[in-house]
C-alpha cells in the first residue's frame, strides 16, 4: 500500500514511473462491507494549512479524464461532504455523476498541529476500483492514441 501510493502519485517518465518523494506510512484493516473501501488519512505538510483551502482544492480538482470528458469519468472525481458523520459506505458509495466512480471525502479535521489535517475517504471497490478504473484507463489510452 505504501509503495503503490508513491507510484500512483509519482510522475511518468520515458523509462516508467518515478515514485513521488514524500513518505507514506499506512496500515490496512479488512472489515466486511458489501461494497466500498474507507480510509482515514493523516497528512502533514510543510506550512500552515487552512482546512477551508483543503476542501476548496479537493472540490476544484479535475484530472485529464474530466478535461477529455471521457464516458466513465465523473464530473467531480472528488466529492467533499461537510456533514460530521460522512462519508458512510451504505449512503455514499454510489455518489457522483457516474455512480460509484467518484471518491467521497469528509470528516476533514485539524491534525496534531497547524501543519497537519485528517480526512476520511470512501471509494467503491469494484466500480471505481478494479472494473471502473480499468475501463477509464482504456478510455484514456484510446483518446491518447495508445491502442491499436
Amino acid at each position: 500500500m505504501e509503495e503503490e501510493t508513491t507510484k500512483m502519485l509519482g510522475s511518468l517518465a520515458k523509462g516508467g514511473v518515478t515514485p513521488s518523494r514524500f513518505r507514506v506510512s499506512a496500515m490496512c484493516h479488512r472489515v466486511s462491507t458489501t461494497d466500498g473501501h474507507m480510509e482515514s488519512a493523516y497528512i502533514e505538510v510543510g506550512e500552515r494549512v487552512d482546512l477551508d483551502e483543503v476542501k476548496a482544492a479537493l472540490r476544484k480538482f479535475r484530472g485529464v479524464p474530466q478535461e477529455l470528458n471521457l464516458p466513465s469519468a465523473p464530473t467531480n472525481p472528488i466529492i467533499v461532504m461537510d456533514e460530521e458523520d460522512r462519508p458512510q459506505v451504505k449512503l455514499d458509495r454510489y455518489a457522483g455523476s457516474v455512480p460509484g466512480m467518484s471518491v467521497v471525502v469528509g470528516r476533514i479535521r485539524r491534525g496534531l498541529d497547524s501543519k497537519s489535517f485528517r480526512v476520511t475517504l470512501l471509494s467503491h471497490n469494484t466500480i471505481r476500483g478494479a472494473a471502473g478504473s480499468t475501463i477509464l484507463t482504456g478510455e484514456l489510452m484510446q483518446s491518447k492514441g495508445l491502442l491499436g
